[in-house]
């Protein structure tokens, strides 16, 4: 009987803080308290999104503008971000340039890094073989080699960037980040 008592009594107790815990959203709760806001660029119904904090870099273009601005971002307000000390409405950035995170991106630019060093090496052993030997067959073919390979190299700059236009369909929104 003072089995079944206890059991009932912790089950009630572990009942009540389980339903009590439920009540508050975060956003609610006292002890949460927002501690800075931040911008988030997504698309709507993925999961992909990048995040911009206060201190990150940040390459962008305003609407009716052709130059690029980048900068480092000072502050993330309700609805601007501050950079250079002046202002910047989130509703005037027309398109964001992000550097690509994912794996192909990561391996087109070690492959394009290894491609241009060793082009430019190859390249400059190709040109000292040149000038150095009788035999300029074989100094060629390694110049030419060396500077297509160091071609190769600067293509593969191209997946090095993601240039994402901002629309309705991918906005860029404000976020504040809590701290328990």
């Amino acid at each position: 009987m003072i089995k079944t008592s206890l059991l009932l009594y912790f089950l009630m107790i572990g009942l009540v803080n389980f339903c009590l815990g439920q009540e508050v959203a975060p956003t609610q709760n006292p002890y949460f308290r927002p501690t800075e806001n931040y911008l988030i660029l997504r698309n709507k119904g993925a999961y992909n999104r990048v995040r911009f904090f206060a201190g990150d870099k940040i390459t962008f273009r305003r609407k009716n503008e052709k130059d690029r601005i980048t900068a480092e971002i000072a502050q993330v307000r309700k609805n601007s971000i501050i950079v250079w000390g002046t202002e910047i409405p989130i509703s005037e950035i027309e398109q964001i340039t992000v550097l690509n995170k994912s794996h192909f991106g990561k391996v087109m630019r070690a492959t394009g890094g290894f491609a241009r060093k060793g082009g430019g090496l190859f390249s400059l052993v190709g040109a000292g073989n040149y000038l150095l030997t009788s035999n300029h067959a074989d100094a060629e073919f390694a110049l030419k080699t060396g500077l297509s390979a160091f071609a190769f190299g600067q293509a593969l700059l191209l997946f090095k960037k993601r240039k994402y236009n901002i629309t309705p369909n991918r906005p860029l929104q404000v976020l504040q980040r809590y701290v328990y």
